[in-house]
């Protein structure tokens, strides 16, 4: 109840660009049949640790114009096996509607996902990975300004992008560490979330999300499964916070993931093969 709201579809078929299209986005993805929905079979009624029970984020709008949450509210995230760039991801509802989507474009140095509107197809976001950054950065884009006075990051299919958030993976430390924040109209940005592991170690990714580094939680992500064709997250987020962004926010981590997950696959051959032509 707490998300204001609720999809069906999961995939779309990119369009041509619509020369009027309201809000100044690209024409929308083409919806899936109403009747799909995902399995609230294994969906947990209740966040694995206590979180604050409101959050305080920055002032400023919110991702697609939608309401902050009026409760702590769970989304569900998905990543499609079969996804040629691996980042086709849904996130559903604690109902089992899906409410949004991302399609990852396949001819891409900057690992371009769009983000969109189950349920309607509507383009909200875009997230780019810049290559020439010393850290790992996702930069968020949407296709509205925060002001007036705010200059577009980049034009996609012909309309122009506003940076909105960034998320950044930390190299100070052992164990994974990210922050994300959000953009001002001067170009400077303030946190919204320190965002950590849970544990030492663990066989499954436990993300804890934290106002500041030392403060309680308003917010986690969990590894649904251990083996699994697909990858599943259950994620919770406090009562006064962007869902939206929430979900995306989780979206990204899951890209960083996945890159991380490559380059230790990557890094695993080569040592192998070295090992052989001894």
């Amino acid at each position: 109840a707490a998300l204001a709201h609720a999809g069906h579809a999961v995939q779309g078929r990119v369009g041509d660009v619509a020369e009027d299209a309201p809000g100044g986005t690209p024409k929308p993805f083409e919806p899936m049949p109403p009747d799909r929905t995902a399995s609230t079979e294994d969906f947990p009624t209740q966040p694995p640790l206590g979180l604050e029970p409101v959050g305080h984020p920055p002032l400023g709008p919110t991702l697609a114009g939608g309401p902050m949450t009026n409760a702590t509210t769970s989304v569900h995230l998905q990543r499609a096996w079969f996804s040629a760039t691996g980042r086709d991801l849904t996130v559903a509802n604690q109902t089992g509607n899906y409410i949004y989507a991302t399609r990852g474009n396949f001819f891409s140095m900057h690992s371009r996902t769009h983000v969109y509107e189950a349920m309607t197809g509507r383009r909200i976001a875009e997230v780019v990975s810049p290559l020439m950054t010393w850290r790992r950065t996702y930069e968020l884009t949407t296709f509205e300004p925060l002001c007036p006075s705010q200059k577009p990051y980049e034009t996609s299919e012909g309309f122009p992008l506003y940076n909105f958030a960034r998320l950044t993976k930390l190299l100070a430390g052992v164990y994974p560490r990210w922050t994300l924040e959000k953009y001002k109209c001067d170009g400077s940005q303030e946190k919204v979330w320190d965002i950590s592991t849970r544990y030492w170690f663990s066989a499954k990714k436990h993300l804890d999300f934290k106002e500041d580094q030392d403060s309680k939680l308003v917010g986690s992500l969990d590894q649904t499964y251990y083996m699994s064709a697909n990858m599943y997250y259950d994620a919770w987020i406090t009562q006064g916070e962007d869902p939206t962004l929430f979900a995306v926010t989780g979206l990204m981590l899951d890209m960083n993931i996945l890159v991380d997950n490559q380059a230790k696959a990557s890094a695993s051959s080569s040592n192998s093969n070295g090992k052989h032509s001894l």
